[in-house]
């Protein structure tokens, strides 16, 4: 897994109630057809033969992170939303963890997320409900990533 600098992404001039939350994905300045939620690309890497973005609402009072996993052919194969109303949110300290993981902060610095790749697709049932993760519903549906969270423990002086 690596950094990469390939895609940008251009704000799509719809709004959904007040704020404007979806974005066209280009590709070496290329217009890909591809919509996702968020108006701010943070971060993109690739990982084998996919690619994994993560983007926000750029609004660190109520943010929303989205994190997209996309195939070789730009097919959105997996995505996952973390947010919960009212609160703020400011993705960092993302780092690569090994070949599969990386880690990142988003409500706080005293917490640690980790994406994990799987090594295969697995089936599971999603209601899509689970605040502060989010993922589409679905009967079966294949999860190409897991997402887990850990509080940091906090060192006195």
């Amino acid at each position: 897994m690596h950094v990469i600098d390939e895609f940008t992404i251009n704000k799509i001039h719809r709004k959904r109630g007040e704020v404007e939350i979806e974005s066209c994905l280009y590709h070496q300045g290329r217009n890909t057809g591809v919509i996702l939620l968020g108006v701010s690309l943070e971060a993109q890497f690739k990982f084998k033969d996919k690619y994994i973005l993560f983007l926000t609402e750029d609004c660190p009072f109520e943010e929303c992170l989205f994190i997209y996993l996309l195939d070789q052919a730009l097919n959105v194969l997996d995505r996952a939303e973390i947010s919960v109303q009212f609160t703020p949110g400011i993705l960092g300290d993302l780092k690569i963890e090994n070949e599969h993981e990386i880690s990142f902060t988003f409500f706080s610095n005293d917490e640690k997320w980790t994406l994990s790749i799987l090594p295969a697709p697995k089936r599971v049932l999603t209601h899509g409900l689970k605040v502060p993760v989010k993922r589409p519903f679905s009967l079966f549906r294949k999860r190409y990533f897991e997402l887990r969270f850990e509080e940091r423990i906090k060192r006195l002086p």
